[in-house]
């Protein structure tokens, strides 16, 4: 059966980065019908787990203008689409310790010089006021990127697959291929289920209807190529010959050496006028070694125009880099400055949603309580609330760290909430399943498969009215010491969010006497992930 879709002339399978990058550079560039094909929806399967930095110096062959090329596409899709992708130029900051660390930074150095590309040297306290937590007190060398940067891939994509559309370009999702197809060593078109799609051509020279002539090549005789290429060493000849008058040395070396190909018409000559004098052939070919070593000399010129044109570049590209990036440091500071500020004042609202801790309110005896983030904010966090004569207390790990996490604690305490006015506080278990249910309904996680957002919590609800304390937890585990014995309460391995589940969910619930004087521990793995000591 054959597709509705037609033959296009260039067929793309995959609608991830790749095949979306493809496709619009092909539709722009080309006259010829373009078709993609996707078997789930554009960018959802690796394209948005990588992490969209973009670094412009990489020493990996053709990586470097690789990069520099999709910089230039960000830029080009923006002025099409007339939008901002958001793309973030932070600048990225190296660090070295070893002697084979401090040896890559300098071949970078030389590799940035090489492709024009910036890099700058900075010493220890440029980098600490760069990155607050960085201590770069063992650290051999510092380097800075001013212009690498981060954008995200699943936008980028869109983006990319937009502006394909724009030009033509037709992007079908749904739609899995299932089997190439093959004529000989060349394949010709895929299987769907949909149908057959045929795509592409090749075409070939028939050399015996159209035979290459004997003095040149295609339909141009090489006779007739002399006058061009004349024409073209003499235009070259000239040009040269202005910038040397202007100062250029390179320029000179290279005249010479374009001159000394020109000695052989005035030797030429003196050769044929000796030998009408009757000069012996001996004495003649005596010349021949002087004409060589001349002719000798053309590659010496040569390497010293290089040479010079070199320590030029030089110099140019070290005051153009010293200018720029001065220029760039500023920026970087200041954008630093902006970025810290904000992130601090989220620290501000971060612990306005952490309740305050009143013993006497909530029925502790006593309570003491260690929350200190890995970054200015954290996705850790407490919640503590009372209902009628049950108190709740709750620790959560969400995940990631710095921001993300951050924000996740603040839908979490949202939800911790509304789940205190839905039910009572005395079952941690259904707490914990009413939590991923409100959880997978706020992060949509049943249309959002690939999202990874959740939580590893424990809940301990207790009474002093009844003297019982009861556990469930989700990946994390409580703690109980009794007459200097330590006894663990496991939480379930069924971790909040994540992914979609049927509830309601059976979390373990465990009971435990508050008659005896214990205490109880309850953490999050930041605790026990921490370097040094023994386990």
């Amino acid at each position: 059966m054959k597709s509705s879709l037609g033959n296009p002339d260039f067929l793309i399978i995959g609608g991830g980065i790749f095949g979306c990058s493809i496709a619009w550079n092909l539709a722009r560039r080309t006259s010829g019908s373009v078709l993609l094909l996707e078997r789930r929806e554009l960018a959802t399967a690796t394209t948005p787990r990588a992490a969209g930095l973009i670094r412009n110096l990489n020493l990996k062959k053709g990586q470097t203008p690789l990069k520099t090329l999709t910089i230039e596409a960000i830029s080009l899709l923006g002025d099409e689409l007339e939008e901002t992708l958001q793309w973030h130029q932070v600048g990225g900051l190296l660090v070295a310790k070893s002697e084979a660390n401090i040896m890559h930074l300098e071949t970078l150095e030389r590799h940035a010089i090489e492709h024009r590309q910036k890099f700058q040297w900075i010493d220890r306290t440029d980098a600490e006021e760069m990155v607050p937590w960085l201590d770069g007190s063992s650290a051999g060398k510092f380097a800075l990127l001013p212009d690498d940067g981060f954008i995200d891939p699943y936008l980028f994509t869109q983006f990319y697959a937009r502006a394909a559309r724009k030009y033509g370009a037709l992007l079908k999702t749904g739609i899995e291929v299932t089997a190439l197809q093959n004529s000989g060593n060349r394949i010709t078109g895929v299987q769907t289920p949909q149908g057959k799609i045929s795509a592409g051509c090749e075409q070939f020279t028939n050399i015996n209807k159209y035979p290459t002539k004997p003095l040149g090549v295609g339909i141009t005789l090489v006779s007739l190529q002399y006058g061009p290429t004349t024409l073209l060493l003499l235009s070259y000849f000239f040009f040269t010959y202005l910038k040397w008058n202007k100062g250029d040395r390179s320029s000179g070396y290279i005249l010479i050496s374009l001159t000394i190909p020109l000695l052989i018409i005035p030797v030429s000559i003196v050769v044929w006028i000796l030998f009408k004098l009757g000069v012996s052939q001996d004495t003649l070919w005596s010349i021949i070694p002087i004409v060589t070593t001349l002719f000798l000399l053309i590659p010496v010129f040569i390497n010293l125009a290089l040479a010079e044109k070199v320590n030029q570049f030089k110099k140019d590209a070290y005051d153009l880099l010293e200018e720029k990036v001065e220029r760039r440091t500023l920026e970087l500071n200041q954008a630093n400055q902006l970025i810290t500020q904000s992130i601090n004042s989220a620290s501000i609202i971060q612990n306005a949603i952490l309740p305050e801790i009143d013993c006497n309110k909530y029925g502790f005896k006593e309570f003491e309580y260690l929350w200190e983030p890995r970054d200015i904010v954290g996705g850790d966090f407490y919640w503590l609330d009372k209902k009628e004569n049950w108190t709740s207390f709750v620790v959560a790990d969400c995940t990631g760290h710095g921001i993300p996490g951050a924000f996740m604690t603040l839908i979490s305490s949202t939800l911790l909430d509304r789940v205190k006015s839905l039910d009572n506080l005395s079952r941690p278990d259904v707490i914990l399943n009413q939590l991923d249910k409100l959880l997978e309904s706020k992060l949509r996680l049943k249309e959002n498969k690939s999202m990874e957002f959740g939580m590893d919590i424990g809940i301990c609800s207790f009474s002093q009215q009844n003297k019982l304390l009861r556990f469930s937890g989700a990946k994390m585990n409580l703690y109980k010491i009794s007459d200097k014995t330590l006894k663990e309460f496991k939480g379930d391995k069924t971790s909040i969010g994540y992914s979609e589940k049927p509830h309601p969910i059976k979390f373990i619930n465990h009971e435990i006497n508050l008659s005896d004087n214990s205490n109880f521990y309850i953490f999050s793995d930041g605790v026990t992930d921490q370097v040094g000591g023994s386990k």
